[in-house]
């Protein structure tokens, strides 16, 4: 059942990276992906910092409030971080996370204590938590100081998610780091695949 899942996925990602145009507006019928380019703006995303959580939003609407969603990332970002580079902390390449995830609530900075957090579940470093995944590290290979576009997705580990009363979702995409020293990356494209749950 599992492998029919992941080729399913495999197949409409190929299917709708095919027909979807360079960028997609916010309000998304189902099943479609929608695909963030930024070569003329932001296309709706907003960035902010929590703790060493470096992370950007994204609003999406018009979804069926009944229905259950699968949410899967395809993003392409360019790093200039070797692999087995060693930092302050961590490895700027091996250390930093790449996370996407997905929520019905709008993820919000939060003061707790000392530090600012981010309402979203999204685990801590390495650690996945319940709204985001580990998509994979930074690392642009061995000995890598130059940048060079890297690819990371979670087609064959969609996330599981129902839109709030009104239809909205929220898409969320950010790096999770081990690394204390600054990280400079430049997301390419983002790639978000949406589509209903298929009944049991």
């Amino acid at each position: 059942m599992k492998n029919t899942k992941i080729r399913s996925w495999g197949i409409l990602a190929l299917l709708l990276l095919g027909l979807a145009t360079c960028s997609s507006p916010n309000n998304v019928p189902s099943g479609q992906v929608v695909i963030s380019d930024f070569e003329n703006s932001t296309d709706g995303w907003s960035g902010d910092f929590a703790d060493l959580f470096m992370y950007m939003m994204k609003k999406i609407s018009g979804l069926d409030v009944t229905q259950p969603y699968e949410v899967a990332f395809d993003i392409d970002l360019a790093s200039n971080y070797a692999t087995n580079s060693v930092g302050i902390g961590g490895s700027p390449g091996a250390s930093v996370f790449l996370k996407a995830g997905v929520s019905s609530e709008e993820p919000l900075k939060v003061l707790k204590g000392n530090y600012y957090e981010v309402t979203i579940d999204k685990g801590n470093q390495a650690q996945e938590g319940e709204e985001m995944l580990v998509l994979g590290h930074v690392g642009a290979g061995q000995d890598v100081n130059y940048y060079r576009v890297i690819r990371r997705d979670n087609l064959q580990n969609p996330i599981e998610v129902k839109p709030d009363a009104e239809g909205n979702l929220w898409l969320c995409v950010g790096t999770d780091s081990g690394f204390e020293g600054k990280t400079i990356l430049y997301y390419d494209k983002i790639r978000a695949l949406i589509r209903p749950v298929e009944a049991s």
